[in-house]
């Protein structure tokens, strides 16, 4: 079983004035924290099947 590296990176906003897009930036960080809860997971398992 073949862990598939995170490709997903959190960039910084192009918006560089007083106004910036609170709710995408939010989506996107909890993009990411879903895909690192998913990938600690599956590491999680293929340490305990190494451990059987």
């Amino acid at each position: 079983m073949m862990i598939q590296r995170i490709n997903t990176r959190i960039r910084k906003s192009n918006n560089e004035g007083i106004f910036h897009n609170s709710r995408g930036d939010i989506a996107a960080l909890g993009k990411v924290c879903n895909e690192l809860i998913d990938k600690v997971n599956e590491l999680v398992d293929a340490i305990n099947q190494l451990k059987k």
